[in-house]
């Protein structure tokens, strides 16, 4: 009752030895993924009770939804197997700021209608995307509060733009042993889990299933997940030359999504384009 009037929770009741509880959740899956995610998630008849969290997302990049544009040649995209796949890049909006260049990657961002961003961390030459997509580097381009747009010295404004795939990319794991390495070992323990403000039953996580569908086109990003439990004064037009970027992310890369606070909703790794 806490949940639903506090938190604005859907709460539901039903038996999961019947099989009606594991029918209803994974309706409840596809409905609030809007069928981007399939619901076949399974349970053990003595499941005692679920905790589950949904998120969906449909962004535009402009106000008016409009289509972005593909750069007029096409480009070679490198897979991580080495093959070559000639593919259209769609053109971003130019942005503030230059490329950052970090140790073995380069990264930059693409800003939607409502300010989400996606990160690309593309690797360099003869480096495996892999080895530059981790911890270290993402929060090293997450938390960069200098771009490099404005160049006193040069007198020069930079506005950098990506030349980015369409992609598409889908995750369905179970991550308990992702969340034991990060500490959390009570929860998935039968002998030491306690749970007294939900139930008085000895209870213990068996499990936490994570699913996550992501499309990236030029008409914008939609996604959906389940877990399933200091600023200079501008310059005046005229006194600084604008100086303009490509990005081009034409070999496999990193991507992370944020929100308008910058909370990280969607990452991963693309290897390979259709």
């Amino acid at each position: 009752d806490k949940l639903a009037s506090e938190y604005n929770c859907d709460v539901y009741q039903s038996s999961f030895k019947s099989g009606e509880a594991e029918r209803l959740i994974n309706r409840y899956i596809e409905s609030k993924s809007h069928g981007l995610l399939d619901g076949d998630v399974k349970f053990s008849p003595e499941t005692y009770f679920v905790l589950m969290n949904t998120y969906y997302l449909k962004e535009i990049w402009n106000e008016y939804g409009d289509k972005l544009e593909f750069a007029p040649n096409s480009f070679g995209f490198q897979n991580t197997d080495g093959s070559i796949k000639e593919t259209r890049l769609l053109q971003g909006y130019y942005s503030a700021g230059k490329v950052y260049e970090g140790d073995g990657f380069s990264s930059f961002f693409t800003t939607t209608e409502h300010g989400f961003k996606i990160y690309f961390f593309l690797p360099d030459e003869d480096i495996d995307v892999t080895s530059i997509f981790n911890e270290e580097n993402i929060a090293s381009v997450l938390t960069l509060d200098d771009w490099g747009s404005v160049d006193h010295e040069n007198r020069l404004i930079h506005h950098t733009r990506v030349l980015f795939p369409e992609f598409e990319a889908d995750f369905s794991k179970d991550i308990a042993s992702v969340l034991m390495d990060m500490g959390i070992s009570t929860l998935f323990d039968p002998d030491r889990c306690e749970m007294p403000n939900v139930t008085e039953e000895p209870v213990y996580c068996a499990g936490v299933i994570h699913k996550a569908a992501l499309k990236v086109d030029k008409t914008g990003i939609e996604g959906a997940a389940a877990t399933v439990l200091p600023m200079c004064g501008a310059a005046g037009p005229g006194e600084y030359e604008e100086v303009y970027h490509d990005f081009v992310i034409d070999g496999a890369f990193g991507f992370v999504i944020t929100d308008t606070y910058g909370t990280a909703v969607f990452s991963g790794i693309i290897n390979y384009i259709k």
